[in-house]
């Protein structure tokens, strides 16, 4: 099997890789653009340098469906050079009897190919007086369900002060939820019809997360208000989600709530009715996944050691928690530039 061509050994990884969907489908672009630059040629053709001629091509000729333009951003091309090394990564990995590999492969050419060089644009992140404002809003809303409010109330919570995603919080089980120990569990699951519906974190990553005092206190009173399995669902959502025949697709097990992000714009323009009344700036372009990026940056802040903030965040690297997850307040910057400048005796 040495001569398995490109699409083949895609194939192979589509079927025997247990990634997400989405995982996938990246790969799936990524090896079609790969084999309309080198042709289905054999995967241990691949080396560092048709790589970095495939960058290049990426970047200057390779069509885009977005913009109908020749070429893709810095950010794509390194996000599906990413997810072609992660399938060679994998076919590496599998070996024959006498140690070779099936694919025919030595290395894994990405690892000597040039890197992707991307301008990362500055961390986005809501001060504490904004996320305060964003909590105090939360709370003022009325919805049909009188319970959602303390819902939202208490998912925020958990996303800055505990760093979960979206998807975490809308999955989460009154079972993952240990108050005696003020923690929640993310914990991944296989299908129980009737009970849960499987569900597996982004990058598989499960963990213990600590819960904040005011966290603890809105899970304590939402656990109290809707007993049911999946709290942060409304009841009648949760019970037609369990009463499928079938399994869930993807997307629907990672956002299982309807009207999601529409409800949290009008949490923030709800908070930026209340900061325009008391003189502050208004909050622009925010979004919920911004909490978590909130957390990072408030850990970081306060000292806390690199490793803890990326145990908290369960990010497999820490660079990701490095480039993604802390911002730089500027403010605080300055003043500790400044006063370290001022101990110069000049």
């Amino acid at each position: 099997m040495h001569d398995v061509t490109l699409s083949q050994m895609y194939r192979d990884y589509e079927v025997f890789k247990q990634v997400k969907d989405k995982t996938k489908a990246k790969a799936r672009k990524a090896f079609a653009h790969l084999v309309a630059f080198s042709g289905d040629v054999p995967a241990r053709n691949i080396g560092p340098g048709r790589v970095n001629k495939w960058q290049s091509w990426l970047a200057k000729t390779a069509p885009n469906a977005r913009t109908g333009r020749a070429g893709l951003s810095a950010v794509t091309v390194k996000t599906t050079v990413g997810a072609a090394a992660a399938v060679f990564g994998w076919a590496l990995r599998q070996r024959e009897p006498d140690g070779s590999c099936e694919y025919g492969l030595t290395a894994n050419p990405f690892c000597d190919a040039e890197a992707v060089k991307v301008d990362h644009r500055q961390v986005r992140y809501y001060s504490e007086d904004e996320a305060r404002d964003i909590l105090a809003a939360a709370s003022e809303l009325r919805w049909r369900d009188e319970t959602k409010t303390l819902a939202w109330y208490a998912a925020i919570h958990l996303a800055a002060g505990s760093g979960l995603r979206k998807g975490e919080v809308l999955n989460l089980r009154r079972i993952d939820v240990d108050l005696d120990r003020g923690r929640v569990l993310i914990r991944h699951r296989d299908d129980a019809p009737g009970r849960w519906w499987a569900w597996i974190s982004k990058g598989r990553h499960e963990g213990e997360v600590p819960l904040s005092d005011g966290g603890w206190a809105a899970m304590a009173r939402l656990l109290e208000v809707r007993p049911w399995m999946y709290p942060f669902l409304q009841h009648r959502r949760m019970i037609d989600l369990m009463g499928r025949p079938w399994p869930l697709p993807e997307d629907l097990r990672d956002t299982p709530a309807n009207n999601w992000t529409r409800e949290f714009n009008r949490i923030l323009k709800r908070a930026n009715r209340n900061r325009q009344l008391a003189g502050k700036d208004v909050l622009c372009d925010g979004d919920f996944h911004q909490l978590r990026r909130s957390t990072g940056t408030w850990l970081a802040e306060r000292g806390v050691p690199e490793h803890y903030v990326q145990a908290t965040l369960r990010h497999a690297s820490p660079e990701t928690t490095r480039k993604h997850y802390v911002g730089l307040n500027h403010r605080q910057c300055e003043q500790a530039v400044r006063d370290a400048i001022n101990t110069i005796n000049l």
